[in-house]
């Protein structure tokens, strides 16, 4: 029997974030502090924070674990995410993780010694 397999997509964004990671994961994993790095506020600033929104839709989010974003795909729709969606996901992921960067690098950074 012949088992057809549906195209894998991967999204990948990096950046190197210079603050203790536990710092940076506990900022992710912290809902109530979520949309000052979150991109989904960025793609529709009608996003409000019981993540609602016209464009996005109504949800509830709770950080469970954290995993790498795969996905297995139909033809038509990995042909449309190679041209579209992929190109425009992985800008705002970028986007996101630069302004976690900047709040975590900011909340963790060392004073000046003069300062202590």
């Amino acid at each position: 029997m012949y088992t057809r397999r549906m195209p894998h997509a991967h999204l990948d964004a990096s950046l190197n974030i210079h603050a203790p990671a536990q710092a940076v994961f506990d900022r992710m994993g912290d809902l109530s502090r979520l949309n000052d790095w979150n991109l989904f506020p960025q793609m529709d600033p009608t996003t409000v924070s019981r993540h609602e929104s016209k464009r996005l839709g109504k949800g509830r989010m709770q950080v469970v674990s954290v995993d790498a974003f795969d996905q297995e795909r139909s033809l038509g729709m990995h042909l449309m995410g190679k041209l579209i969606f992929d190109r425009m996901m992985t800008k705002s992921l970028q986007s996101g993780l630069e302004r976690l960067k900047s709040l975590a690098e900011t909340e963790n950074a060392t004073p000046p010694r003069d300062a202590q």
